[in-house]
């Protein structure tokens, strides 16, 4: 399952008129001009394992992960009861903690995403048990005193707490497969969305999900009161379904990859490749009605892992490591794998399309909508470049290690402004990111830690 997965380098379009040659390898960017710096103003670090969500409130920002022990929180050190446990940590402004609390069990437990409503309540979703054993004997689990038990083999488990720390509800959600958790949001009309992953049969609010056969994926709501079920979408087609996002307007934005065919409210969207991933974006309405489904369709292997909307369509971040094309204009990757930032209009309609990658292996996990633009995260495996946009300077990365965590500050059309990059000599990378005022939090892997990141950015969090 390709659940983090991710992409890395913008790009002009390659002309549909250009020969084959210049379609294929792009010129050699102009030299850039000097770009305004972000910089680190606090790190905190968690164990040996990735922190894998992060949120912004009122006070600082919220993180979730996982941990193989020992991990300080609280002023107590942990130690995972199985083979992981997960967490959820707090943060003032200035990088102190406020609240934490760890998800235990004797299976592999793990917190994956977050997520803050308009009032600063938290919602945090991950998993429990035996993940990856099917019909496996009822798993039990603890998350901040709440007792839970799986139906069989792994179950996710969704949770809501006070913006002080306090416990709401917690609840199992699954059968007797195994369900993974891929992402979080929260609506304005009171609900919380989980997607994520089924390999076997389950039910949420009377709707049947999963087959015994494959790997497919579902969209859920609850009622962020007390987490009653309010409505389920299938998605079916072998596929991996890795990250949602609510607009303003209520639309839920759902994308990931399927080996297909992508089976949507009855409307099948055939795979353009032989046994390759294709990626996918479809809109639901905040009733659950299926408004839209649009594909990425390439040679080779394509997918969506993180999105971000706003009033009029959504910005999704993904990966593509063979040619393209989108709109009559034709992309190929610089590496082995590139990462790509791309606009949807509310129609569904690609509005424009970046590539971005390097000479290595890169890729983008996660994008945000700040004031004025965009951020996104995700890692860099070799030399990059960015080519310039009209009338705005191409920003160069420049890499550390075999694989560095790097951070993208972009316009609203997805030109670059600025990078900031972090990492050592070994293998680094960034998962998520949030942004405030004052500049971004950055969350991910760091010189075999799990990290957070304070970033002042060049406009704030703008």
């Amino acid at each position: 399952m390709r659940i983090t997965l991710a992409a890395c380098s913008l790009a002009l379009a390659c002309s549909g008129n250009k020969s084959s040659e210049e379609q294929h390898h792009p010129p050699a960017p102009p030299p850039p001009v000097a770009a305004p710096a972000a910089h680190d103003v606090w790190k905190k670090t968690f164990g040996a394992l990735p922190v894998q969500g992060v949120a912004v409130t009122r006070q600082g920002a919220c993180v979730v992960g996982l941990f193989r022990g020992p991990l300080a929180l609280g002023g107590t050190t942990r130690t995972a009861a199985g083979d992981e446990d997960g967490f959820v940590a707090c943060y003032a402004a200035d990088g102190k903690e406020r609240w934490s609390h760890v998800l235990t069990g004797p299976g592999g437990d793990s917190l994956h995403d977050i997520a803050i409503d308009a009032s600063g309540e938290v919602y945090v979703l991950g998993r429990f048990g035996s993940v990856n054993v099917r019909h496996a004997p009822p798993t039990a689990g603890e998350l901040a005193g709440a007792q839970l038990i799986t139906a069989g083999g792994g179950d996710m488990v969704l949770a809501r707490f006070h913006g002080d720390g306090t416990l709401v509800w917690a609840k199992a959600i699954g059968g007797s497969g195994g369900e993974l958790e891929a992402g979080l949001a929260v609506t304005l009309e009171g609900h919380v969305i989980v997607v994520g992953n089924a390999y076997g049969e389950f039910e949420v609010a009377g709707t049947k999900l999963g087959r015994a056969d494959q790997q497919d994926g579902f969209v859920l709501a609850f009622t962020t009161a007390d987490g009653t079920p309010a409505w389920a979408v299938p998605l079916t087609g072998h596929m991996g379904t890795n990250a949602v996002a609510v607009a303003p307007t209520g639309t839920i934005f759902v994308g990931g990859y399927f080996i297909g065919p992508l089976v949507v409210n009855g409307t099948s969207h055939p795979n353009a490749g032989t046994e390759n991933e294709d990626g996918f974006v479809v809109a639901i309405a905040k009733t659950g009605a299926v408004q839209w489904a649009t594909t990425i369709d390439g040679s080779g292997k394509e997918g969506v892992s993180g999105l971000a909307a706003d009033d009029s369509g959504v910005y999704a971040v993904g990966w593509f490591d063979a040619a393209l094309e989108i709109a009559k204009q034709r992309y190929a990757p610089h590496g082995a794998e590139d990462g790509f930032v791309m606009r949807l209009g509310g129609d569904g309609a690609i509005a424009w399309f970046h590539p971005w990658g390097g000479s290595a292996r890169d890729d983008l996990k996660a994008i945000t909508v700040t004031e004025t633009g965009l951020l996104a995260v995700g890692a860099t495996g070799g030399e990059q470049h960015v080519e310039s946009v009209p009338d705005l300077p191409g920003v160069p990365v420049t890499v550390l290690g075999p694989s560095d965590g790097v951070t993208v500050g972009m316009s609203r059309e997805g030109a670059p402004t600025w990078s900031h990059v972090f990492g050592g000599p070994g293998r680094d990378f960034a998962t998520g990111v949030a942004s405030d005022a004052s500049g971004a939090y950055v969350v991910g892997s760091s010189e075999g830690k799990g990290v957070l990141l304070r970033l002042a950015t060049p406009a704030g969090g703008k």
